[in-house]
């Protein structure tokens, strides 16, 4: 009787050991309520928890008929703070799009509003902030159309440093621009020769090397020069030109 009431305990104990140490499973839990506002509109709030933390709501109000009027998703870190804002609110002529990134501390990061009219986009205004909460950057764009009817984007770009506007620039784009597109490098203008040493340009000789020059040294030489050909002999200083001589004395920059 003894021996197996001991191995009973033994066997309770095992079973603890095993329990405390299996990996803790999160237990997430979503709750609904709704209401009607003072419009006649129902609100829907859905609010998800995860081991008791409120970690996402999402707000909808809708119309009588059906029609979503506005949504709203709010995102919270694990210490209640908002990590981020989502808000669109529709209507037959014009929706609105708002989006807020928040740091950990309270902090208004980025903010994108966007503007639709009759189902086509219109304005975007992109605000970035600090971390201590001071305006970065702001970029507004507007679809305009010209006198000749053409659709272009204007988009200004401020930038502030310590809260206090240093620079505005406002450029042109095409109407249907992808400004999300993925910034590629600029072609550099070609020209004929092999441009030893010359990166400012595509040239469409292969490349060579180093000749010498007519003073003696070593040089830079034209597309003629590959073959052993003195460089041509050019007036001028020259200062920092080593693709030619240069008729003038030595000089400095």
């Amino acid at each position: 009787m003894r021996t197996t009431t001991r191995a009973g305990v033994a066997a309770a104990v095992a079973a603890l050991v095993v329990a405390l140490a299996a990996p803790a499973w999160a237990e997430t839990v979503t709750s609904t309520t709704s209401f009607v506002n003072r419009f006649g509109n129902t609100v829907t709030v859905a609010s998800t928890y995860v081991d008791g933390a409120l970690t996402t709501q999402v707000i909808t109000e809708t119309a009588p008929d059906g029609t979503l009027r506005q949504q709203r998703t709010v995102e919270y870190y694990a210490n209640g703070m908002i990590s981020a804002y989502d808000e669109w609110r529709y209507s037959s002529v014009s929706t609105t799009h708002i989006h807020r990134d928040y740091a950990e501390s309270g902090t208004l990061l980025v903010q994108q509003a966007d503007l639709w009219l009759n189902g086509e986009l219109s304005a975007r205004s992109l605000t970035t902030y600090s971390a201590d909460g001071m305006l970065l950057t702001q970029e507004d764009r507007i679809l305009t159309t010209l006198a000749d009817g053409t659709k272009v984007w204007i988009v200004t770009v401020s930038t502030y440093a310590d809260g206090a506007l240093v620079g505005t620039t406002t450029q042109q784009y095409p109407y249907g621009y992808d400004f999300d597109a993925p910034p590629q490098e600029e072609a550099r203008e070609a020209r004929p020769g092999w441009g030893y040493g010359d990166e400012n340009h595509e040239h469409s000789g292969p490349p060579g090397h180093e000749v010498e020059s007519r003073s003696g040294g070593r040089g830079r030489g034209n597309g003629s020069s590959a073959s052993g050909e003195t460089p041509v002999d050019r007036p001028g200083f020259g200062y920092g030109d080593d693709n030619h001589d240069h008729q003038g004395p030595a000089g400095q920059r």
